[in-house]
């Protein structure tokens, strides 16, 4: 039998590979470029009505979207988000700035405490990491929610 070898210790490598199509890619500007990029995921428009779920939307510099990703699915009425891997992906992406977007199945697009409190954490702990969060969307069928353009974050 035959001793592993504790010394040996797994490694990560990361690389950046040039992405021709950047300048193809959307670019946000304001809420409504997000409420029509999430209208465009398939999985959000099957659950918008269903169940909460809760993406981020990763952006460069020049707030060009480098990729849209499912952060969490949760039930009707709560959807529990892992920050940590929030971050973790924006900084595998090389992110600047962040979005995130969750679907209230209610159908009411108005705040909750904690979905203002989530996005408060988020803001904080990106802020660490020199990422900024620039805004929390909220969606439902019919209507959005802007938590930075109602002052909420």
């Amino acid at each position: 039998m035959s001793t592993p070898n504790l010394l040996h210790v797994r490694e990560v490598e990361i690389t950046y590979k040039n992405h021709p199509d950047l300048l193809q890619r959307p670019r946000v500007e304001q809420s409504t470029d997000v409420v029509n990029i999430m209208r465009n995921v398939e999985d959000m428009q099957k659950n918008i009505d269903y169940k909460e779920v809760f993406y981020a939307i990763y952006l460069n510099q020049n707030n060009r979207v480098l990729s849209v990703g499912k952060v969490a699915e949760g039930t009707t009425t709560y959807c529990l988000v892992n920050i940590r891997q929030i971050l973790q992906s924006a900084l595998l992406q090389n992110a600047t700035n962040l979005i995130v977007t969750h679907c209230h199945p209610s159908g009411s697009s108005h705040p909750s405490p904690e979905d203002i409190a989530v996005s408060e954490r988020i803001k904080h702990a990106a802020k660490l990491l020199d990422i900024k969060l620039i805004d929390s969307i909220i969606l439902t069928s019919y209507d959005y929610f802007s938590l930075a353009e109602s002052g909420l974050i």
